[in-house]
């Protein structure tokens, strides 16, 4: 499967092995491009087509962001933080 070529911000997608009673992967995480990582939730089983599997991926790293967010809203030199404290300013 070519991520790259459907999301530019993802390199490749971490995968567990099925388990025991289980024929399907799982995917757990997302790398960049850059080697950042991007844990999800939850897994994400992979037991259906690819066009259903990857809406899902989508939808689970769309619920994971705003967690990231809050985690650096409080720090000063974050990018976040000046545009929650002082997005007025900068319109």
């Amino acid at each position: 499967m070519h991520l790259k070529k459907c999301f530019e911000g993802i390199k490749k997608l971490e995968m567990v092995a099925p388990k025991e009673g289980r024929k399907a992967y799982e995917t757990t995480g997302i790398f960049s491009p850059d080697g950042e990582y991007l844990a999800l939730t939850a897994a994400v089983v992979l037991d259906a087509r690819p066009e259903e599997w990857l809406n899902w991926v989508t939808t689970s790293i769309l619920k994971q962001s705003p967690l990231i967010c809050e985690k650096y809203a409080h720090i000063k030199n974050s990018p976040l933080f000046f545009f929650r404290n002082f997005f007025f300013n900068v319109v």
